[in-house]
């Protein structure tokens, strides 16, 4: 008897065994070994036909987490979804049979991958997947533009973009000794501009002749020479006059925004020079020629710290009645501020938003939507998930792209501060920007 018993179990655990083999090769035959085999086929045993690819947007390459693609062909429906290289599933926006719109998978990028190649399927209700792999490229839509290991807890103060697309900025050492006007070149080469002495420069504007204007704390403009002494340009006689704005018009005249006298001034190319009143004070200005006219834009300050968005109308040698078209502060909570703003060619408002409190981050790109509200520029991207930051200062270049100035503060255990790192963001808005008078 107890032999038999133990042939009992004996054939016991072969069947287990033999079932479970079974299981194993059968799971296995149902992986999409096109990818890596690790989500299965779709609901086995349907009868709907399989879903076929014919072709997808964009064709070249997707920025991660933010592009759509749309992809064209045949079966795609019921209840698709779509898996990329690593298992990564897409958001699905929009299906139909004949074609879907996916908004491209969200994948990590180090400060050296720019593009990785990837591949999809679609699944669906049917039994297998479509039949090829489709590759595609994948870009970072924001990246940390590198730097040397001296630049470590150097401080970058405002950003330009160049008429040749280099960027330029002023950079010093920690103690605030060793400022240099700096060009970033190509996104890749540190090189001195020019040394700034005693001042730093702020408000980076350039006309079509190629000279580059700044002005410093004081009530001076200056005009900076590669690599010579910058000269003096223009002199406000007030005492009280405290330059905070530039921006060049259409005609090349140099609007001026202050803080301290309630007034905007135009400087003509022959330094004639007209006041207009503004109340409150400018942080920013820019000048626009939109599908509803050509104004002057102002970011302004007023009672109470609230900050808005008003423009006037540029009618030849004067200025018209101000309008508001944003009260920023009623929309938002306090601490947010707009640092600078500007246009895209199709009329979109970018705002590069800071914060008044150091303890408080705020998403350092928002747009104004079509309720006339601020709303966050690639929000699984930009509130926190990758950067984390505050916003100091920025540019807009020459094509799509949104850079600015990131300022990483870095505790020790004690909670103290160990050390203040700056470095340079950019972002592909795949937004053309609107042209900055005199540099574009």
């Amino acid at each position: 008897m107890k032999d038999i018993n133990k042939i009992l179990k004996i054939s016991k655990h072969l069947v287990v065994l033999f079932a479970t083999m079974l299981g194993v090769i059968y799971i296995a035959g149902c992986t999409d070994d096109g990818i890596d085999g690790s989500y299965n086929d779709g609901l086995l045993g349907s009868d709907a036909p399989k879903p076929i690819v014919e072709s997808y947007t964009p064709a070249d390459f997707a920025y991660s987490g933010v592009s759509e693609m749309t992809i064209n062909g045949q079966n795609l429906t019921p209840s698709p979804f779509v898996y990329f290289t690593g298992g990564v599933e897409a958001n699905i926006l929009s299906a139909s049979n004949s074609q879907l719109v996916i908004l491209a998978p969200v994948y990590e990028f180090d400060d050296t991958t720019t593009e990785l190649s990837l591949s999809f399927k679609i699944h669906t209700t049917s039994e297998f997947p479509s039949d090829s792999v489709k590759n595609v490229k994948l870009r970072p839509a924001a990246i940390q533009i590198p730097k040397s290991t001296t630049q470590k807890t150097n401080q970058f103060y405002d950003i330009f973009v160049l008429n040749n697309g280099n960027i330029l900025y002023e950079e010093s050492a920690a103690s605030g000794g060793g400022r240099k006007v700096r060009n970033l070149v190509n996104e890749s080469e540190y090189v001195d501009y020019a040394s700034s002495g005693t001042f730093i420069y702020y408000g980076y504007r350039q006309n079509s002749s190629g000279d580059i204007f700044a002005y410093s704390l004081q009530r001076a403009i200056f005009n900076l020479n590669e690599g010579g002494v910058q000269s003096t340009y223009f002199v406000f006689p007030n005492s009280l006059t405290k330059i905070s704005a530039l921006e060049f018009d259409k005609d090349e005249n140099l609007w001026v925004g202050t803080q301290g006298d309630n007034r905007l001034y135009r400087i003509t190319p022959a330094k004639d020079t007209t006041g207009f009143p503004l109340v409150g004070e400018v942080v920013s200005l820019r000048a626009y020629d939109g599908a509803d006219g050509y104004y002057l834009y102002a970011n302004v300050i007023r009672d109470d710290s609230l900050q808005s968005i008003v423009r006037m109308p540029i009618n030849g040698a004067t200025l018209g009645a101000e309008e508001e078209i944003l009260d920023f502060s009623s929309k938002v909570p306090q601490y947010y501020s707009i640092i600078d703003f500007n246009f895209t060619t199709d009329g979109t408002l970018f705002l590069a938003t800071g914060s008044s409190d150091y303890k408080k981050e705020v998403p350092p790109l928002h747009f104004i939507n079509s309720s006339g509200d601020p709303e966050v520029y690639y929000p699984a991207l930009l509130e926190g998930r990758v950067m984390n930051h505050r916003l100091v200062s920025a540019s807009w270049g020459l094509g799509d792209e949104f850079y600015y100035v990131k300022q990483t503060t870095y505790y020790n255990p004690d909670g103290t501060v160990d050390h203040i790192s700056y470095d340079f963001v950019k972002v592909n808005t795949q937004k053309q920007t609107a042209p900055y008078y005199g540099r574009d």
